[in-house]
């Protein structure tokens, strides 16, 4: 599916909120069976897609974008899609948000449009190294200092 179609998509399923960019997330890794009862947020996950020269690049992207919808806007939304809604595009946008703050931005978020669905299915979203942490910090930092190339 194309941006357009997939933003307008998501323009149906949330009235209430628009958004600017989309980052198509169902091609970075991830394994289920290491984050499997885990969201995105967990250290791990996001630890591996920290490293990998794949979401490096897809950082860069997002980040020209959103600089330049910045020279127009005061808040741009960025929309993180996956087929499995709690693993890559959990990750992502609590990467984003991360790097954004270290960047200097005001960021509120990340917020996910099928949390509630999580408790069915017995999802941690609160232990130590899903919520915030040094670690994830260090993360953060590293790859805000490499944004650009």
């Amino acid at each position: 599916m194309e941006d357009e179609a997939c933003l307008s998509y998501l323009q149906e399923y949330r009235k209430d909120v628009h958004f600017d960019v989309l980052l198509k997330c169902w091609e970075l890794p991830y394994s289920v069976r290491q984050h499997g009862r885990h969201c995105g947020s967990n250290s791990a996950l996001v630890g591996v897609l920290c490293s990998d020269p794949t979401f490096r690049k897809t950082m860069q992207a997002c980040q020209s974008k959103v600089d330049l919808l910045f020279q127009e806007h005061d808040t741009v939304r960025v929309a993180c899609g996956d087929s499995h809604g709690m693993y890559r595009s959990v990750a992502v946008a609590t990467i984003l948000q991360g790097v954004f703050k270290v960047n200097g931005y005001t960021t509120k978020g990340p917020y996910h449009l099928d949390k509630y669905t999580w408790k069915e299915g017995g999802i941690c979203s609160n232990c130590e190294h899903c919520l915030p942490n040094a670690h994830k910090q260090k993360l953060y930092e590293k790859l805000a200092s490499c944004r650009r190339p």
